[in-house]
Order: C-alpha cells, then structure tokens, then sequence
C-alpha cells in the first residue's frame, strides 16, 4: 500500500471520528429537560419583565385595591374580599375611622376594632369639636395621660403658676413650661416661689 493511500485512510477515520462526536453531543444536549416557568395571565405585561410576579406580591396589591376602594366608596363591608384576618381588619378601621371623620360623630369611633386607632379617632374629634375626650379612650395609658394633661390645663387655666407645685413629679415641670410659654418677659417669673424654676424661667427668654 503506498503512502497516499495510507494518509487517505488516516484522514478518513478522524473524520468519522469527528462526526460521531458531534452526532453524540447534539443528541445529548436535545435530551436535556428544559424547564419552563407559566406565564402570568395577560403576558408579559401584566406580570413584569419575565411576565410571572410572586404570589404573595399579587395578594398584597390585591389587598391594597379593596382597601382603595373601600375607602373611596366608605364601605366596610367591602373588605370581607380580603381573605387575611390581619388585613380585613385594618381596612374595616381604615374605613370606619373615615366615616367617624366624615360625619364628625365621635360615637363613630366605637365601631373601629384596634383599640390604639380607636383611640386616635377619640382624639382627632374630640379635640376638634372641642369635647373631653379622656373618658373616651380605651387603652389606660392614653386615658390617664390624657386626665393628667386636662388637669394641668386647668391649673393653667386659674393663672397661678404655684399651683402647679401641688403637682407630682414631671406634672410639676409640664405646668410649669406651659406657664413659661405664656409668659411674656423675664419679669414674670419672678412670681414662681421657686428659686430653681426661677432661674429656668429667666433662661428661657
């Protein structure tokens, strides 16, 4: 055999080598599983860049809607589409709370569930139309807090600033300030019989 035939032969099995490699790594790769994700309903559009949106990002603004529309139209009962309790609740207070506001009725105020927005609601109207609200609230610290600061309005009230000393405590130093800021030069602190809140008195103007 001469030596063409020789190198014939040679680069005719490399070939065939190369060629059954190639048929083998092209059958490999098509047998691979490709995992493929459901579109978002609407495509792409409705559900970002990728067209799928996670699940609990869609409750949440599902959410969001009922309680936007709830409040446009003061429905409450509107947020029982709201299958969260959590969430139900907020948006029935949400509500309620505006409707209070609405019709300026703090007896409104009662329907709202959470006692701290209750609370608030008491407030916001009480002190608008100018009622006295302490009774009202729910939580003891907000109550007390409140009685405290209506007593201290009325010793205010009297115009004598040592009477502020039958006071306890930070009561003391808060009706004290309050007089302080009625004041309207450094000659008036000269009535507190108190040395100490003299010299606080007369450092604040």
């Amino acid at each position: 055999m001469d030596k063409k035939a020789i190198i014939l032969i040679i680069v005719l099995v490399i070939a065939l080598g190369f060629l059954g490699f190639s048929v083998y790594f092209y059958m490999t790769r098509s047998s691979q599983v490709v995992d493929v994700r459901p579109e978002a309903p609407g495509g792409a559009e409705a559900g970002g860049s990728n067209g799928a949106k996670p699940v609990e990002e869609v409750r949440l603004e599902g959410w969001e809607e009922v309680m936007f529309q709830a409040r446009i139209n003061q429905d409450p009962s509107m947020c029982g589409l709201i299958t969260d309790a959590l969430a139900k609740g907020e948006c029935e207070d949400g509500v309620n709370i505006l409707i209070a506001s609405s019709k300026n009725d703090i007896n409104l105020c009662r329907s709202i569930s959470s006692s701290q927005t209750r609370d608030t609601c008491y407030r916001t109207l009480g002190t608008r139309n100018g009622i006295n609200f302490c009774e009202y609230l729910t939580i003891r610290e907000n109550r007390e807090a409140c009685q405290e600061a209506n007593f201290i309005d009325s010793i205010v009230a009297t115009g004598d600033v040592n009477d502020c000393f039958e006071l306890s405590g930070s009561d003391i130093d808060k009706c004290v300030t309050q007089f302080i800021r009625k004041f309207k030069s450094s000659q008036e602190c000269n009535q507190i019989n108190d040395e100490e809140y003299v010299e606080i008195c007369k450092g604040a103007f």
